[in-house]
């Protein structure tokens, strides 16, 4: 790793670091919920300093990012069990490292986000034939021209859709249907309870990452575009709360009552 590198990422936004930061320091935990080592390798070898993030955010916040991961984790399982192969999409990917340990002979796998987030992660992490970093908007369709489907296609949009307001959502969810036709997507999606709840965290923390979207149920993902033909959802924690113990399992099992945030997967067919 290069110190042109590093240095770029010390300066990146909070919100770009969150995921890392939550991977981070559960695999580093002694009976850490999951370990990701190619996340562990980044941050320590780049020496990243997380305290000011950790000292920002609540504890809750940190769970979340976790409890996504296991998630996403969980779903992909579940589609590469039914064999065959697979061309994931990660929308708005920023640092994340969940390609790692993933990407085989079966699956490819295709990172996106804006240019300048793409070109620092050409910096940290080798493309190969089954791992490629796709720089665009993901609300333009010519982002997607360079996408090779190559079996069944999935899509994740996973700490993103909140950031969009319904238009956008929506433009996101038939732009997918057209050019890469029927495809699972696994999505997050929050409450206006967890909107107001989020937002009074950015407020605090002074960033210009405001929460726009937010719905009430996963079958108002059936009015956004015709293009929804499947919906399945549950709470963020569901599945995480049996790993929890103590004040964590009952925060979680809180939030999840209260529907904070919630987890769904769409299947979308060609329009």
């Amino acid at each position: 790793m290069t110190e042109d590198a590093a240095s770029a990422l010390r300066g990146v936004e909070k919100t770009m670091l969150l995921p890392l930061w939550g991977r981070y320091s559960e695999s580093i935990r002694e009976h850490g919920l999951l370990h990701d080592s190619e996340c562990v390798r980044l941050v320590e070898s780049l020496g990243i300093d997380f305290s000011v993030i950790s000292s920002e955010q609540l504890s809750m916040s940190r769970l979340a990012w976790v409890a996504r991961a296991l998630n996403v984790l969980r779903e992909l399982r579940s589609i590469s069990e039914k064999g065959g192969d697979l061309t994931i999409l990660n929308l708005g990917c920023g640092l994340d490292t969940a390609f790692h340990g993933f990407v085989s002979d079966s699956v490819r796998w295709y990172d996106i986000d804006f240019p300048g987030v793409i070109a620092l992660k050409k910096r940290l992490f080798p493309e190969s034939d089954r791992y490629r970093l796709i720089p665009g908007s993901v609300l333009e369709e010519s982002t997607y021209r360079r996408i090779e489907i190559q079996g069944r296609p999935v899509v994740l949009a996973v700490g993103l859709l909140y950031y969009f307001n319904a238009d956008e959502v929506a433009q996101l969810l038939e732009i997918i249907a057209r050019r890469i036709g029927q495809a699972a997507m696994i999505l997050e999606y929050c409450s206006a309870r967890g909107l107001e709840m989020g937002n009074r965290l950015v407020l605090k923390n002074s960033s210009d990452s405001v929460m726009k979207w937010s719905i009430e149920s996963a079958d108002e993902l059936y009015t956004l575009s015709k293009a929804v033909r499947g919906v399945e959802s549950y709470p963020l924690f569901q599945h995480v709360i049996p790993l929890l113990n103590g004040e964590e399992a009952r925060q979680a099992e809180l939030s999840d009552r209260l529907a904070i945030m919630s987890f769904a997967k769409l299947l979308l067919q060609r329009i």
